[in-house]
């Protein structure tokens, strides 16, 4: 098991967080955590909570896509099938419209999430205003929201 270097204090954490994006160099840190899902999606893993809380760094700066605690394994890997479908567990800013509406999920919700994270990471906000919203308000917003006609 390797060990990330941080702070138990949420808020800290967050802050570094931050200060280890921009410090990197975008460009590298979202190079790395397509690399990392696309090793979890060629054993066939599916992460379903992608976020920037799940973005670690190593004590050499590499980073590391974390906790797949609601990832979905295969069977060969020791995955039992019991999330059913209408269940969808995430953190809705970063939920695909297939994983809000409890659809069966593939790489491709993971590679949605992905993107939301990297938007984050390059533009420093969220692909929408979710402030003002709830888990549903959020997740319906998830659904209906029109696309910029350009991204800054």
């Amino acid at each position: 098991m390797r060990i990330t270097i941080g702070s138990p204090d949420p808020e800290a954490r967050r802050r570094e967080r931050i200060q280890n994006f921009a410090g990197r160099g975008r460009l590298p840190i979202n190079s790395e955590i397509c690399s990392e899902t696309g090793l979890a999606h060629q054993r066939k893993i599916i992460h379903r909570d992608i976020k920037p809380a799940n973005v670690l760094f190593t004590e050499s700066g590499i980073t590391k896509v974390c906790d797949f605690g609601i990832a979905h394994l295969p069977a060969d890997l020791g995955g039992t099938g019991m999330t059913k479908l209408g269940n969808h567990p995430g953190t809705p800013i970063y939920k695909s419209p297939e994983q809000v509406r409890g659809l069966e999920l593939d790489g491709r919700s993971d590679l949605y999430a992905v993107g939301a994270v990297l938007y984050r990471i390059l533009t420093g906000a969220h692909y929408f205003d979710h402030s003002r919203f709830g888990q549903l308000e959020c997740e319906s917003a998830v659904l209906t929201i029109d696309l910029l006609p350009r991204v800054p």
